[in-house]
């Protein structure tokens, strides 16, 4: 082919080829982005995915942070109950405790409803060992103190025997047995006053009481009482005769000091005689005859204790705080009379 001929060959197909080589370009370019458009779309996915499980994961962390931090709350609040009502009782060690370990334990680490629960159980364990001992030590007080009513009164009834029997019955048979007459009718009055009396209403009174202590110990508990024998013995005027007794002892001390002053009285030579006596152990006139006057106060004290030591639901317990208030009238009455006794003299 020669040259011009090949020219124009090249001019007339150079548009076509121009074109067809546009055309593949923009072919390639649409291909090109088709693939990167899918490449993007398959990448958003995969991170959008991947976001949603982070997002998931995320909430639920959070909740068990938040579960977590409830039950740490729950469990800080029930510590702090239970160390203010640990700190409440008194004479409580900590390191005597089972419960201190597990608080000290919960410290550092995790707080469980469980451990929790436990330890509440071993405090109210604790509180009603502690509740229980306190009632047996009551127990035990008030046990005492019924049997030391019982031993005092054992000796004052003793010493009220010894009274009549060494001293009173003598000296009012003297005259019958044709012996020396000792003291006259009127000095025996004026001395002894109502002692018999005094002894049938305290031997009464004595009968009761150990009668009701003899199988203390094997009774229930809400059958061990004592009250009522005080409120019973009021109807024997207890306040009455004991009130006579004690106005008429400051004139028969006065009357045995005066016949001491006289050597050659037969009272007097009867008193150093009975001195000697196995049963007065070493005690005088003046020891017997005070003891009435020292029973009554020491009743009260008495029954303070008992009223202390016996529990508030128990049975015995109003009548104990009556017969209290009945002794305590009884005292108030006698220290009255005898006050009005000695501003008269």
């Amino acid at each position: 082919m020669s040259k011009e001929k090949l020219g124009e060959f090249t001019s007339l197909t150079l548009p076509f080829q121009m074109k067809h080589r546009r055309r593949g370009r923009s072919d390639l370019q649409r291909s090109t982005s088709n693939s990167e458009i899918i490449t993007t779309s398959s990448f958003v996915k995969k991170n959008l995915i991947l976001d949603l499980s982070g997002v998931n994961k995320k909430e639920s962390s959070k909740n068990e942070n938040n579960s977590i931090q409830r039950t740490r709350s729950q469990a800080a609040i029930e510590d702090q109950k239970l160390r203010t009502e640990l700190l409440a009782q008194k004479k409580i060690s900590f390191k005597k405790m089972i419960i201190t370990k597990t608080i000290e334990d919960f410290k550092n680490k995790e707080y469980d409803l469980n451990k929790v629960l436990i330890l509440q159980t071993l405090f109210r364990r604790f509180i009603q060992l502690k509740r229980f001992a306190q009632f047996k030590k009551k127990l035990r007080f008030r046990n005492n103190v019924a049997f030391e009513l019982l031993s005092t009164e054992r000796t004052y009834i003793q010493h009220l025997r010894t009274l009549i029997e060494v001293f009173f019955l003598p000296i009012k048979n003297a005259k019958k047995n044709k012996s020396k007459e000792i003291l006259s009718l009127k000095e025996q009055s004026d001395i002894f006053g109502i002692l018999e009396i005094v002894y049938e209403v305290q031997s009464r009174f004595w009968k009761a009481l150990e009668k009701q202590l003899a199988n203390w110990n094997s009774k229930p508990f809400n059958q061990q009482c004592l009250g009522f024998l005080f409120l019973e013995s009021q109807k024997y005027n207890y306040c009455s005769v004991y009130t006579q007794y004690i106005v008429n002892h400051k004139g028969a001390t006065d009357l045995i000091v005066e016949h001491q002053k006289n050597k050659s009285s037969p009272f007097n030579h009867f008193l150093q005689e009975t001195s000697k006596c196995e049963l007065c152990r070493g005690l005088t006139l003046e020891s017997f005859m005070i003891t009435p006057i020292q029973r009554i106060p020491r009743y009260v004290l008495l029954l303070q204790d008992l009223c202390k030591y016996t529990p508030v639901d128990h049975p015995d317990a109003p009548l104990l705080n009556e017969a209290l208030k009945v002794m305590r009238e009884v005292a108030s009455v006698i220290n009255e009379k005898q006050r009005s006794k000695e501003v008269m003299n």
